[in-house]
């Protein structure tokens, strides 16, 4: 029973990360592709996790970190870039 339900939600998870493949490939603003590198690591973080119970170790944890940090830190950088050379508000006073 935990098998299956394992199962399914790999297949949500990668159909997920499917989906905001595309929108990072299409999608029409910088920000839409942001936030789809976004969805797209939680989806792979999320794929790692259900296959490290299904295969009943504890080898992906450092992979699992190291995807999380990449992740967060990848989002963050791209943040302070678009800041900085979007054309807009001075947040600098």
């Amino acid at each position: 029973m935990i098998t299956a339900i394992l199962t399914v939600s790999i297949g949500i998870l990668v159909a997920s990360g499917l989906v905001s493949l595309l929108r990072m490939i299409k999608g029409p603003t910088v920000f839409d592709r942001l936030v789809s590198f976004d969805g797209l690591a939680v989806s792979l973080i999320g794929i790692i996790i259900l296959l490290s119970m299904v295969w009943e170790t504890t080898v992906f944890v450092d992979i699992i970190l190291v995807f999380s940090l990449f992740g967060f830190l990848g989002t963050v950088a791209f943040c302070i870039y678009l800041e900085k050379t979007l054309p807009g508000e001075n947040h600098s006073d």
